[in-house]
C-alpha cells in the first residue's frame, strides 16, 4: 500500500553528497515511523549485508569494464596510428594546396578502390550508400569541418540565433537528406559534407535539408564552404520545394531558386538565369537566406551581402535549402548554423525584429483603448486584492468599492501574503476563523495547505538540526538513550513554546487501547469527513522528552521564512533516558509493532535516537497522508506529498536546493489559495487582463501554427513581462506577471528587488554622460551606434517637464515632449528607449514623482542631477546646491525609489572631505537607487582640476551598487583609455562627456572616425530626427574644434543658418531632401485616417510665428488655401475656434470640402492657430506644394 512512499534517494545536486547506505537506513527508518510501522518490512541484518555484497560486486565489475574499454581504445589508436604511417592522406588529397583549410576529422568515408587503375579519386572516396547513423557520434571520426562536435553548443547557438523559436515543434534543416538526393552525390557520415560521382560534367545532381525552413522565422540563413570547386565548378545553392526534381542544377525548374558558381548568375524558375553576383570558387564561403517578411531570396560570398536576388518570392509551400552538383572531385562543406556564420546574419534578424516591433507600436487602437484597458486593470487589482488601486481606478468610472468587497479584498491579500511568507499554520486558522466551510468542503485544498505546513515544519527543523550542528551543540548519549535538551538553561528564550494552553483544541488517537491527547496551538487546517471536521494534527510531545514514560510531539510551529537566526542555547544534564516500550496494536491482524526491550523491530535505541527531533513531523506527515485517503486526490498532490515525505531525515545541505523549498513554491501556494477564495466567493478566478493575455497567446500560437512570416518577434511575454526596454512593470507590491504556454497566466511575487533598485541595468557599461544643448535624440543615436551601452538626456528641469505635453509623432516614429512649438524632449521608443537615462534637475520630491509617472513608460530609467555647478541649475537649488542638503536628497530619492517602474540613480561630485563624500554616498545608496554616478571634482572645481579617482575608488569599494565613474575625460585618448580609467577608479561603469561630445566615436573598439565622418553620421541623424538648427550647430562645432577657422566646411558651418546650410556644406544635402521629403510623403497618407469620432484629420504639425516674417513674400497657408479654393470654385475653408482653459491657447480647425483639419498643437493665438490648420489643410488636400519655403516642424 506505501511502497511508493517509501524512501527514495533524490537526484544530487552537483557539488553535494551522493546518499550513502547510512542514509538508505535512515530512510527506511523515518519512512517506517512516517507510516506506520505495521505496513514495513524492516530489513534484517542479512538483507543489508546482501545488499551490501550485491553493490561491491556491481561497482567492481563496473570499474573493470572501464578501464578494458580504455584499454581497447588505445589499442585502436595505435592501430590507426600506424594505417597511417603505411598510407599517408594529408589535406592535399581534398583540397588545393595554399586553400588554408585544415581537415582534422573533416574527411568523407572512403574506399580503397580506383578509377582507371589511378589513385583513389574524389568520387570514390565517399561511400554512396550511406545510411542514417544509428547512435549520435557513431561516425565522428569522418564528419565535414562544419558540423559541432558538442552538440549541445550547436543547440544553444541555434536557440540564440532564433530564441523564440520551438524547435520541438518546428525543426530547423540541421543536415542533408540521405533519402532526398540524387544517387550521384555522396554525403558524409555526418551528413554535411557532399560530393559527386557523376561519370561526365553533363550529370547534374541536387539534394535537399531535411527539413524545411520553418515560415515564423522572419529571416532563415545557412552557407556552404566550396573546399575544392571540382574541375568546372559547376556548383549551385539555393532554395527549392519539396516537390522539385533533383536531377538538375537549383534554380532550373518552377519553385526553385538557385545562384550557380561558375558564371555567377541567379535562375529563378527558368533555365535561363540573369547577372547576379561574382562567380565563386574554392574556399569561398557562400551563403543563401530568405526574407519570410518581405519574401525576398539574397545571398552573401565570404561574408559580404550581395544584394537582392529576387523579390514577391511564393512561400505559400514549404521551402528547403538546397545545392546541386554537376563537376567532378568538389567537395562541398555546409553550415546550418551548427558553427558561427562568416556573415552577420544577427544584425538582419535584429533589424527585422525591430520593424516588426514598430508595427506593432504604430497600430493605433480605438478611442475606447483607455475605458477597455481600465476596466481590464481594474478587474486584475480586484483579483489580486489591490484595494486602493482599485479604488483609484474606480474613481474614473464613478464608482465605488462595495464595503463587503474591500474587506473581502483585504482578507484575501493578507492570506496570500501570510502564505508566501511561510506562515502556513497562521493562514489556516484565519480561514477557519473566516471561512471555514471552505475547508470543510474543498479537501484538495486542505490537502495542499497541510502538504506545505509538512514542508514548512520539515524546512525549519532541518534548518535549526544544521545550525546546531554548526554550534557544536552537544547531546550525551549514554547505554543507547539520548539526553533531553531543556529549553530553559541560559535565560534565553526557547525556540518554541511548548507549554500547554487551555485554548488549544485537543484531538485523541487511539494507540494499544489507550486514547492519548494531542494538544493543537495553532489550530491547523481541518477537513471533513461525511461533514465533521477533524484536526489535521494528532499529539503533543515536548520538546522531545518523555511525560509519564509516553513520547510526546511538540505542536506543529508556524514558519517563516529567514525571521532570524534562532537565539537558542541548550543545556544537557548528565542524566539519560529511558525509553518505555509502547506497543502499536492493529486490531484486525493482531499484530503488535513497538519497542520492546529497547528495540523496534530490529532497530536499537542508539539507531532510534536522532530521529526523535523528527517525531512530531513523522506524526503530523501521518494526518497527511490520512487526508489524502479520504478523497480522490489529483496525482500532482499526491506526488508533491510523497515528495516532501522522501525527504524526511536527509540533511539541510543535502535537500536545501529541491524545488519545494524554493520561494517560488509558496508563490504557486499562494496563487492556488487566491483562486480557491475568489471561486468560494463567487467571485471571477480570472481577470479580465489575464484573459486578454490569454487571446493574445492564443493568437500568437495560431500564427506559428500557421507559419506566418515573423511570428517568432511578436512574442506576448516579452511585451507584456519586459515592455520593449526589457524593464519589468511591476505593482506596488512588487509583482510582475509570469506567463507560461502551458499553463495559466499567474501572477508571483518577486523576491529579488524592486525595479527602482535594478543594479544590472546599470552594471559594466559605457556611457554617454548628461550635456546640457548636446544631449538628444541625434548624439545619443549616434554614441549607441558606436558603441555605447546607455545614453543620458541632458538634463531637463522637472518645472518645463510637467509642463510639456506628450505626442506621439507619427511622422518620425517618435514621442515628442512638446510645449508650444519647442521640442523638450524627443525619445525614439525602439532604438533608444531601451537604453536611454532620464536626468531631470530637481529639488521638490514631488514634482521628482510627477515627472516619473508621466514619463516613466517612454524611458528605461531615471538620474537625479546632483553634480551640476552651473548657475541655471544651482539658483534653482538643483545640482550641486543639494549636495549640502541631505535630507531633502532623501525625500527626493526615496520619494522616487517608492513609485519606480524602472530603475533610479543619481549624479553628484566628490565633496570637500573625503570621510563626508562615503557618508553621503552611503546614505544615497540606503534610499535604494540603483547605481551612483561620481564626478572626480568639487563643486567649486573646473574641467582643467585634475579629477580625483582615489575618491572614486573609495566610494566604489564601500557601496554595493554600481558606482559610474565620470571626469576622466581629459585622460581619454582612444577606447582603451576608457578601460583604463575603470581600473584606476574601481569603478562599474565609466561615463563620458566632453570626450564623447568632441569624438563620438571614442565608443568604437576598433578605433574612432575621422572628423568627417563623425560629423556625417551625426547629419544623418539630424536629419533622421528632424532637429533643430541651434543643437545642431552646437555639437558639430564642438566636433570641429579648432578646425573651424581652417577647414571650409567648417566656415561655412560657422556662417550656415538653418540645418539644411549645414547639411550642404558637409555633403549631406541629399539625405536632408531625402528625409524631408520622407516626412512629406507620410503627412500626405495621413488624410486617410481622420477620427473616427469627430471625423477631424489630425496631422501634429506646427511652425514658429516667425516663420510667417521670413516667408512673407511667398503667402501664408491661409492665402494659399484661400487661392486654392477660388481656383477649385470650392467655398473657401471656416475656421472653429478651440480656446483651452487650462493653458490660454488656441487649436483650431479648418473645415472645407466636407473635411476637417487640425494640429493638436496648441497656439498662441488665434491667428497662428488658423495658419497652422490651413497648413494642415494643404497637406491633407495634397496641395503643400503650392505653399513655398519651409513651415513645418
Amino acid at each position: 500500500m506505501y511502497d511508493d512512499l517509501s524512501w527514495r534517494p533524490l537526484e544530487s545536486t552537483p557539488g553535494e553528497r551522493s546518499p550513502s547506505p547510512e542514509d538508505s537506513k535512515t530512510g527506511s527508518i523515518l519512512s517506517c515511523l512516517l507510516l506506520g510501522s505495521d505496513s514495513v518490512e524492516f530489513p534484517t541484518w542479512k538483507a543489508l549485508f546482501a545488499a551490501t555484497f550485491c553493490g561491491a560486486f556491481v561497482l567492481i565489475g563496473f570499474v573493470w569494464t572501464r578501464r578494458r574499454a580504455k584499454a581497447l581504445e588505445e589499442e585502436r589508436k595505435g592501430e590507426d596510428s600506424e594505417m597511417d604511417d603505411d598510407v599517408p592522406m594529408d589535406e592535399d588529397e581534398f583540397s588545393p594546396v595554399g586553400s588554408g583549410v585544415a581537415f582534422g576529422s573533416g574527411e568523407m568515408i572512403s574506399s580503397t578502390s580506383t578509377t582507371d587503375g589511378g589513385p583513389s579519386s574524389l568520387a570514390n572516396s565517399m561511400d554512396d550508400s550511406s545510411e542514417e547513423p544509428e547512435a549520435p557520434g557513431a561516425a565522428n571520426n569522418f564528419s565535414s569541418m562544419t558540423f559541432e562536435p558538442d552538440e549541445t553548443l550547436a543547440q544553444e547557438r541555434l536557440e540564440r540565433l532564433y530564441p523564440q523559436l520551438d524547435i520541438s515543434k518546428h525543426p530547423l534543416p540541421r543536415r542533408w537528406s540521405n533519402h532526398d538526393r540524387f544517387q550521384l552525390l555522396t554525403l558524409s557520415a555526418d551528413f554535411l559534407r557532399v560530393g559527386y560521382n557523376g561519370k561526365t560534367h553533363k550529370d547534374a545532381a541536387a539534394l535537399r535539408a531535411d527539413n524545411p525552413i520553418p515560415r515564423i522565422l522572419g529571416i532563415y540563413y545557412f552557407e556552404i564552404h566550396v573546399v575544392h570547386q571540382g574541375i568546372n565548378g559547376y556548383v549551385g545553392i539555393g532554395l527549392c520545394e519539396k516537390t522539385v526534381s533533383l536531377n538538375r542544377l537549383p534554380g532550373w525548374d518552377k519553385c526553385s531558386y538557385g545562384y550557380h558558381g561558375d558564371d555567377g548568375n541567379f535562375f529563378s524558375s527558368s533555365g535561363n538565369g540573369i547577372k547576379y553576383g561574382p562567380i565563386f570558387t574554392t574556399n569561398d564561403i557562400i551563403g543563401c537566406g530568405i526574407n519570410f517578411m518581405n519574401k525576398e531570396i539574397f545571398f552573401t560570398k565570404n561574408g559580404e551581402y550581395l544584394g537582392k536576388a529576387v523579390d514577391n518570392v511564393n512561400t505559400e509551400n514549404d521551402l528547403y535549402p538546397t545545392i546541386g552538383l554537376q563537376t567532378r572531385d568538389v567537395l562541398i562543406d555546409t553550415n546550418f548554423g551548427q558553427k558561427p556564420f562568416r556573415y552577420n546574419i544577427a544584425a538582419d534578424i535584429e533589424q527585422l525584429q525591430r520593424a516588426t516591433l514598430r508595427q506593432v507600436m504604430n497600430t493605433r487602437l480605438s478611442w475606447k483603448k483607455n475605458e477597455w484597458m481600465n476596466r481590464a486593470c481594474a478587474s486584475w487589482f480586484l483579483h489580486r486584492g489591490y484595494t486602493r488601486a482599485y479604488e483609484a481606478i474606480a474613481k474614473i468610472h464613478g464608482t465605488e468599492l462595495d464595503p463587503a468587497d474591500a474587506e473581502l479584498m483585504e482578507k484575501q491579500r493578507a492570506l496570500r501574503k501570510m502564505m508566501a511568507n511561510g506562515q502556513v499554520s497562521k493562514t489556516i486558522s484565519a480561514l477557519e476563523k473566516d471561512m471555514p466551510e471552505m475547508l470543510a468542503t474543498n479537501k484538495e485544498l486542505s490537502l495542499m495547505l497541510t502538504t506545505q505546513q509538512f514542508i514548512e515544519m520539515l524546512k525549519k527543523r532541518s534548518r535549526s538540526r544544521s545550525r546546531s550542528k554548526q554550534r557544536g551543540s552537544s547531546v550525551s548519549i549514554a547505554n543507547g538513550s539520548s539526553a533531553p535538551a531543556s529549553s530553559s538553561s541560559t535565560g534565553k528564550r526557547p525556540a518554541s513554546d511548548s507549554a500547554p494552553h487551555p485554548s488549544r483544541n485537543t484531538v485523541k488517537r487511539r494507540t494499544n487501547g489507550v486514547e492519548r491527547t494531542w494538544e493543537d496551538p495553532d489550530k491547523p487546517c481541518s477537513s471533513s469527513a461525511n461533514g465533521n471536521a477533524a484536526s489535521r494534527l494528532k499529539e503533543d510531545i515536548k520538546n522531545g522528552q518523555t511525560t509519564n514514560g509516553k513520547a510526546a510531539t511538540p505542536a506543529p510551529e508556524d514558519v517563516e521564512e529567514e525571521q532570524k537566526p534562532m537565539e537558542r542555547e541548550v543545556s544537557v544534564d548528565a542524566m539519560t533516558t529511558t525509553v518505555v516500550a509502547e506497543e502499536d496494536y492493529d486490531s484486525e491482524d493482531g499484530i503488535t509493532d513497538g519497542v520492546v526491550d529497547g528495540v523496534l523491530n530490529g532497530y536499537s535505541q542508539s539507531d532510534m535516537a536522532p530521529f526523535e527531533k523528527f517525531a512530531e513531523i513523522i506524526e503530523f506527515g501521518r494526518t497527511v497522508h490520512e487526508l489524502s485517503q479520504t478523497f480522490q486526490a489529483p496525482q500532482v498532490q499526491l506526488d508533491m506529498m510523497n515528495k516532501a515525505f522522501s525527504l524526511v531525515g536527509r540533511s539541510w545541505s543535502e535537500m536545501k536546493h529541491d524545488d519545494l523549498f524554493d520561494p517560488k513554491q509558496r508563490q504557486d501556494m499562494s496563487e492556488m489559495l487566491n483562486i480557491a477564495i475568489l471561486g468560494h466567493s463567487g467571485k471571477r478566478t480570472t481577470s479580465l487582463l489575464t484573459e486578454h493575455l490569454l487571446k493574445a497567446k492564443m493568437l500568437e500560437r495560431t500564427a506559428q501554427r500557421n507559419n506566418v512570416g515573423g511570428a517568432a518577434f511578436t512574442n506576448v511575454e516579452d511585451f507584456m513581462m519586459n515592455g520593449f526596454d526589457r524593464t519589468i512593470l511591476r505593482d506596488e507590491d512588487d509583482k510582475k506577471l509570469i506567463l507560461d504556454q502551458s499553463e495559466p497566466i499567474k501572477f508571483a511575487d518577486d523576491m529579488t528587488s524592486r525595479p527602482a533598485g535594478d543594479s544590472s541595468f546599470y552594471a559594466g557599461k559605457t556611457i554617454l554622460a548628461p550635456m546640457v544643448r548636446a544631449g538628444r535624440t541625434p548624439l545619443c543615436m549616434l554614441a549607441l551606434k558606436n558603441g555605447a551601452d546607455l545614453v543620458y538626456t541632458e538634463e531637463i528641469v522637472d518645472q518645463r517637464l510637467i509642463a510639456s505635453k506628450r505626442i506621439e509623432n507619427e511622422v518620425l516614429g517618435t514621442v515628442d515632449y512638446v510645449i508650444e512649438n519647442d521640442i523638450v524632449l524627443r525619445i525614439d521608443p525602439v532604438k533608444e528607449k531601451p537604453r536611454l537615462v532620464l536626468q531631470i534637475g530637481t529639488n521638490d520630491p514631488d514634482r521628482a514623482v510627477e515627472v516619473l509617472k508621466k514619463t516613466q513608460g517612454d524611458i528605461a530609467a531615471i538620474d537625479v542631477n546632483m553634480g551640476c555647478p552651473k548657475p541655471f541649475s544651482i539658483s534653482g537649488g538643483m545640482g550641486a546646491a543639494l549636495l549640502s542638503q541631505p535630507e531633502k536628497v532623501k525625500q527626493i530619492l526615496t520619494s522616487l525609489v517608492a513609485v519606480a517602474e524602472i530603475p533610479v540613480s543619481c549624479k553628484i561630485r566628490v565633496l570637500d572631505g573625503r570621510e563626508e563624500t562615503l557618508e553621503f554616498a552611503k546614505m544615497i545608496e540606503a534610499c535604494g537607487v540603483a547605481a551612483l554616478g561620481v564626478h572626480g571634482r568639487r563643486r567649486v572645481e573646473r574641467p582643467g582640476d585634475a579629477n580625483r579617482n582615489e575618491e572614486i575608488r573609495e566610494i566604489a569599494e564601500v557601496l554595493k551598487i554600481p558606482v559610474v565613474a565620470n571626469g576622466g575625460s581629459s585622460q581619454l585618448k582612444c577606447f582603451a583609455d576608457i578601460e583604463k580609467f575603470r581600473k584606476e577608479t574601481g569603478a562599474s561603469s565609466v561615463m563620458v562627456a566632453r570626450k564623447a561630445l568632441s569624438n563620438p566615436s571614442i565608443f568604437r573598439e576598433d578605433g574612432m572616425k575621422t572628423m568627417q565622418g563623425e560629423i556625417e553620421d551625426f547629419l544623418d541623424f539630424v536629419c533622421e530626427y528632424d532637429e533643430n538648427f541651434t543643437a545642431t550647430k552646437y555639437v558639430v562645432q564642438r566636433i570641429l574644434g579648432g578646425e573651424q577657422e581652417f577647414d571650409p566646411r567648417g566656415r561655412q558651418t560657422v556662417l550656415a543658418a538653418t540645418v539644411h546650410e549645414i547639411c550642404k556644406a558637409w555633403n549631406r544635402e541629399e539625405k536632408f531632401v531625402e528625409c524631408k521629403k520622407a516626412r512629406l510623403r507620410h503627412s500626405h497618407k495621413r488624410h486617410l485616417k481622420p477620427d473616427p469620432e469627430t471625423g477631424i484629420c489630425f496631422f501634429d504639425i506646427s511652425f514658429p510665428p516667425k516663420r510667417l516674417r521670413m516667408n512673407a513674400g511667398a503667402g501664408s497657408p491661409k492665402c494659399v488655401l484661400n487661392k486654392y479654393c477660388d481656383e477649385a470654385e470650392i467655398e473657401r475653408p471656416k475656421y472653429h475656434l478651440i480656446h483651452r482653459k487650462s493653458d490660454g491657447r488656441y487649436e483650431a480647425v479648418a473645415e472645407l470640402c466636407g473635411k476637417k483639419f487640425s494640429s493638436r498643437i496648441p497656439q498662441p493665438n488665434k491667428k497662428m492657430a488658423e495658419q497652422v490648420a490651413a497648413l494642415v489643410a494643404l497637406v491633407g488636400l495634397e496641395q503643400r506644394e503650392r505653399l513655398a519655403g519651409e513651415w513645418e516642424d
